[in-house]
């Protein structure tokens, strides 16, 4: 039975396209197809990466629709081009706080939130000179003390021995701590937060015909975008640029996904607004726990 390479356009007989190698398959991905590429990715360093990355920045929403469209060989994987843009931030990041600490300054993460706080907020101890605490730190001992008689006995003094060294480090370097350990761990948070955002995506554009898969291509090239958008900043060391690009970065994902998913600005925005929302509260939630697991478990 003849076929027709999705790749190519070229009818052949038999598995493979003898023009360029595709092998035959339905042009919507599975996840068996996504899985095993993650797990051959590492071992396969062959692809047209750099013209990948370079369409990747500058056509939004390209890769993902081409690869949606069957032509596999066309541009990298979105596995491969993911795990490399990934690799790239981490690494650029923990370059960049190496280099501050051994400048003894913040790290990157408190520098860049630090822009978005009022000047009085970013004090050391923001206490009232009379050495009373700060309205919000006093807000946050009533509130610590709430949660630990709603706990149980066993738990709540669990908790307390836990905490015990808090009280001997100031707010700042708690704050410091804890960005420090995100920055660390963050290829483990998108790697919770990737196959979470594909499903919230994937109910957003309900009855379009594109699978869990489909979406989750996606948000792989949208990861992998705002993961070189990001690094700018780090290697500039430059944090005042960080939230800017970061608005650039959600930018590009309405422009991708009206390209990808072939919808109106209108739908591809109404659908981002209600996406960034979710996205943003299980991110925090995510954050959090790095953050207790942070003070609860000090190296």
């Amino acid at each position: 039975m003849s076929k027709v390479c999705l790749n190519c356009g070229t009818v052949f007989e038999g598995l493979y396209c003898p023009q360029c190698g595709q092998k035959y398959g339905p042009a919507m991905p599975t996840t068996s197809e996504i899985a095993g590429e993650l797990l051959r990715s590492a071992l396969s360093p062959s692809g047209k990466l750099l013209e990948s990355l370079r369409t990747l920045l500058l056509k939004p929403g390209t890769l993902t629709r081409v690869y949606l469209a069957g032509q596999r060989l066309r541009y990298a994987h979105p596995v491969r081009v993911y795990l490399l843009c990934m690799f790239a931030f981490v690494a650029v990041i923990s370059v960049n706080n190496s280099i501050r600490t051994w400048q003894g300054k913040p790290s990157f993460e408190v520098e860049s939130s630090n822009f978005s706080l009022r000047p009085e907020n970013t004090k050391p101890d923001a206490a009232k000179s009379d050495g009373e605490p700060s309205t919000a730190r006093q807000a946050g001992q009533e509130t610590g003390k709430a949660i630990a008689q709603a706990l149980p006995t066993w738990l709540s003094s669990w908790l307390k021995a836990r905490t015990q060294h808090l009280s001997e480090l100031q707010a700042r370097e708690i704050h410091e701590k804890t960005m420090r350990a995100m920055s660390k761990n963050y290829s483990a948070l998108f790697a919770f937060l990737v196959p979470v955002m594909a499903l919230l995506n994937w109910m957003l554009y309900a009855g379009r015909g594109l699978t869990y898969a489909a979406h989750f291509v996606f948000v792989l090239h949208a990861t992998a975008a705002g993961c070189l958008i990001l690094t700018i900043p780090y290697i500039i060391n430059a944090p005042v640029l960080y939230f800017p690009l970061a608005v650039l970065s959600m930018i590009w994902s309405v422009i991708a996904a009206k390209h990808a998913f072939s919808v109106t600005w209108w739908g591809a925005i109404w659908r981002y607004v209600l996406y960034i929302f979710p996205a943003m509260i299980v991110s925090t939630v995510a954050g959090i726990a790095f953050a207790l697991a942070t003070v609860l478990f000090p190296n």
